[in-house]
């Protein structure tokens, strides 16, 4: 450094810290995943949500009820893929990478596809807000 850098340093010495440092940071609690299917704006409560993952293989299982797309293998775990495009009568947005959004309901599991990466919200601010106990008796496999 010459002396003209420490010329600019020194008027530093004047200004007073940022505030905040010392407290504690404020993260707002999530408390609802919003996501997408199609133009359709679904939600579900972040309790729900045990993980958001990549769409891998998904194997076909035959004689599957039409809203299963099928299954997914997942760490040791093989869980139905419910298709809320079939369950809407919509259709996946094309171009648009699709998630796996692995919801639990009583240590039930099942994957449930999305258009995109999910939001996960404080407010439900969007979307139909789903009741999950009334979406795995209805749509989990037997």
């Amino acid at each position: 450094m010459d002396n003209e850098d420490l010329e600019k340093l020194q008027g530093f010495d004047d200004l007073e810290p940022l505030g905040g440092l010392d407290e504690e940071a404020v993260h707002p609690e999530i408390n609802f995943c919003t996501f997408n299917v199609g133009d359709l704006s679904l939600t579900m409560p972040i309790e729900a949500v045990r993980e958001i993952i990549d769409v891998s293989e998904i194997l076909p299982l035959p004689r599957s009820p039409e809203h299963i797309r099928g299954l997914v293998h997942i760490r040791g775990d093989v869980l139905p893929v419910v298709d809320m495009a079939r369950i809407y009568k919509t259709a996946y947005k094309s171009g648009v990478e699709k998630k796996l959004i692995i919801a639990d309901c009583n240590n039930e599991f099942l994957a449930i596809m999305s258009d995109g990466m999910p939001d996960l919200l404080e407010e439900n601010e969007e979307g139909d807000l789903l009741d999950m106990v009334s979406f795995f008796n209805e749509y989990k496999v037997q």
